[in-house]
């Protein structure tokens, strides 16, 4: 009613100004003003509030459901995530404005309320009487109530079916929820049906999910990462209640964050709560300590290549942990500049490893040297021995590593001195070849020597005479093929005749 009374008055004035707002004045500028917002479900739906003084009566309101992006109506009526945008038009009197906040919707929570928790004897059945508030939500819960004969807190008790007998009972209501936009936890109480009745509870202490005198002990542990290690103990003050452990990341500054049901295993600092229904009734501490590993690295020499230099992996206890590997410059006993891998020039580095992941292992750095020497080449050749015939006689020669560069010289031996030759020698004499590799950052220096010797061509007389005797040796040979050929025919006739 006073909403609506609001919304008439404020029409009223809006229509007023209307009215009385001459019509050559500029509009205003104006600016809408509304804030986030977080609340609980009730059967009603929430309605939107925003601000722009006096004109907040002409703000409309838009709602999105962030899940669907879907619009939905006002007021909102079910659990969620909502952006809201409240807007107004232009007018004559006006601008437009708008502005958008965002809307949570959250769960409402429904307790189960008993006031009178000793109530005096009588011959008949005498069961718990509660009631569920908001009374709004009577209809959205289904309860199921049990008994338990208890004698004190330590004994575990009896089932009944339901309380009769003087004495003390453990009582569970359990609840099933029908709404998906409420909660309920159930209820847990000690019920005693005594001579008197005792005096009724506070309405604060009458809704609590747990008695208050319920408690827990749980142990404090201490653990290292990747060791594993048994969930702490934790021993309840009345054994006939249903209780768990869960965890929660204990941070910095006191807070704590939302409870698991999983131990953790990464350091840092927790909060292990024995939880019954929705209640903890006692906590306990585990710290777990980032693990520190076993890092061994060795100096080791190698000798240059074109495609660099990756150094060995370190030997790390225990094995599996991913390592960061850097290397600096090392000269004259000082540590210079960073160099990336592979490592591509000769000299001495000095090579760091350490844990990549320091969240979950302490940083512990290991050191080695690591030297890249100059390749040392080797020639394979041999002194060899040609016959003249007009062609160049190059030496054949291949060097190890194959990338290294090479000259070779040619020299002929003229009275006990060389004469350099441009290119491969190709008249009979004495000759040498000198290879040489330069020295270089990479490479060091080497020469080796390698005779060549051409043994002087056949003259032509010589060449005219072999010819000569192997015509006459052929002529020779036909000859006497030919003679035992005729010889042959000649014996074959003779016999033909007989």
């Amino acid at each position: 009613m006073g909403r609506r009374l609001a919304l008439f008055f404020a029409v009223v004035l809006g229509a007023f100004l209307l009215c009385s707002w001459p019509a050559s004045a500029a509009p205003l500028i104006i600016s809408i003003s509304m804030e986030n917002a977080v609340v609980s479900y009730t059967p009603q739906g929430y309605y939107p509030t925003a601000s722009a003084d006096l004109f907040s009566w002409e703000i409309q309101y838009k709602v999105t459901d962030n899940a669907t992006g879907k619009e939905v109506a006002v007021p909102v009526k079910a659990v969620g995530s909502y952006t809201v945008t409240a807007y107004m038009e232009e007018t004559e009197m006006h601008t437009a404005a708008s502005a958008t906040a965002s809307l949570t919707v959250e769960k409402a929570t429904v307790y189960l309320s008993v006031t009178e928790t000793v109530v005096a004897h009588t011959a008949m059945d005498n069961p718990v009487k509660y009631s569920v508030v908001p009374l709004w939500a009577a209809d959205l819960v289904d309860t199921h109530v049990s008994y338990r004969a208890i004698s004190s807190y330590e004994d575990a008790g009896t089932a009944v079916d339901v309380p009769k007998d003087l004495g003390k009972y453990l009582v569970k209501i359990s609840a099933t929820v029908k709404d998906p936009n409420v909660q309920c936890a159930g209820k847990y109480l000690v019920y005693e049906i005594a001579e008197r009745a005792g005096m009724p509870l506070s309405a604060e202490d009458a809704i609590k999910s747990v008695p208050t005198d319920f408690s827990a002990t749980v142990e404090s542990l201490s653990a290292v990462y990747s060791n594993s290690y048994a969930p702490p103990q934790y021993h309840t003050n009345i054994a006939g209640v249903e209780s768990s452990l869960k965890y929660s990341h204990l941070y910095a500054n006191g807070t704590i964050g939302e409870y698991t049901d999983e131990l953790p295993t990464t350091p840092g600092d927790y909060v292990a709560s024995c939880f019954v229904l929705d209640t903890v009734i006692g906590s306990g501490k585990i710290i777990i300590d980032k693990l520190t590993p076993s890092i061994e690295m060795s100096d080791i020499s190698f000798t240059y290549t074109p495609e660099g230099v990756y150094p060995p992996a370190a030997t790390v206890t225990p094995a599996g942990i991913d390592m960061v590997y850097k290397a600096y410059e090392y000269k004259n006993g000082a540590v210079g500049d960073s160099v990336a891998f592979p490592l591509v020039d000769c000299g001495t580095y000095l090579i760091s490893a350490c844990p990549d992941n320091t969240a979950l292992y302490s940083f512990v750095i290991s050191y080695c040297y690591v030297t890249i020497e100059k390749a040392s080449p080797v020639l394979h050749a041999e002194s060899l021995i040609y016959s003249e015939d007009g062609e160049p006689k190059p030496l054949a020669v291949t060097v190890e590593p194959s990338y290294v560069e090479y000259d070779i010289s040619y020299y002929r031996l003229e009275n006990g001195s060389a004469v350099y030759l441009n290119g491969p020698p190709t008249a009979a004499g004495e000759y040498y070849a000198a290879v040489s590799v330069k020295e270089s950052d990479t490479v060091n220096p080497l020469t080796s020597i390698y005779g060549i010797r051409i043994i002087p061509s056949v003259s032509t007389a010589e060449k005219v005479f072999s010819v000569i005797l192997k015509v006459i040796s052929t002529v020779f040979a036909l000859g006497a093929l030919a003679m035992g050929c005729v010889d042959i025919l000649k014996k074959g006739k003779l016999k033909g005749v007989k």
